[in-house]
């Protein structure tokens, strides 16, 4: 393993445009489009080099961070929120809904030094959105999310002998309970992963072989926040 102080920082070139609509009964619509240029990407890449040990040289393999070709992320986002208040009375007025969807499209003209083949965007899953259902009135405010993203590259290979590294898309639900003692007082309830969904990781391959999986369970927490004039 090696360092490179001669990396370039990686540079983005962004355009965004897009679209809202706000209906005079309340409640918002967006549709949004982007698109970035990637310059001076950086990967992970090997290749031999002398090494001088004892005053003998000797050729090892060494995996460093390169800069190699960028390329072009493009997409297109929808985003929702409808307060029923907006078209109903009564119990179910204190109600409402809003999320989004996004979808990504990441043409890089990078690829891995050592295998030739194109570079995927670490992280960045083609599909992603949300949905929240949410109550409030005066004190109280309760709020469950589903938070979705599909399949996305955690690891390419960094030679011809290993496979890139996915993790497994997946939904989670979490909840939120708010209650406003008074002014500057408040306590929160939170409840993240609901349905225990288990985060996955496999290796590119025709049989998709398993790599680890980790199960963090469901997660509670309880808060007090107090703010002073």
């Amino acid at each position: 393993e090696g360092g490179n102080p001669n990396l370039q920082p990686y540079t983005t070139k962004n355009f965004d445009m897009s679209v809202e609509w706000y209906p005079e009964r309340g409640g918002s619509y967006g549709l949004g489009f982007f698109h970035k240029k990637l310059e001076s990407f950086i990967a992970r890449g090997s290749s031999p080099e002398t090494v001088v040990i004892g005053g003998v040289p000797r050729v090892f393999d060494v995996r460093r961070p390169v800069n190699t070709d960028g390329g072009t992320i493009n997409g297109v986002e929808f985003q929702f929120h409808v307060p029923f208040d907006s078209f109903t009375g009564g119990f179910m007025s204190y109600f409402g809904i809003n999320g989004s969807f996004t979808y990504v499209d990441a043409e890089l003209d990078a690829v891995v030094p050592e295998r030739g083949t194109p570079i995927s965007l670490r992280g960045t899953s083609e599909r992603s959105g949300n949905l929240v259902v949410y109550f409030e009135r005066e004190r109280f405010g309760a709020r469950v999310a589903a938070n979705y993203r599909s399949d996305y590259l955690f690891q390419e290979a960094e030679d011809v002998d290993r496979f890139d590294e996915f993790t497994e898309g997946r939904t989670i639900v979490d909840m939120n309970v708010d209650y406003i003692i008074m002014e500057n007082m408040k306590i929160r309830f939170s409840a993240n992963n609901l349905t225990e969904e288990r985060r996955s990781r496999y290796w590119d391959t025709p049989t998709q072989w398993f790599s680890d999986e980790r199960d963090n369970g469901r997660e509670y927490v309880l808060e007090f926040r107090y703010a002073s004039d």
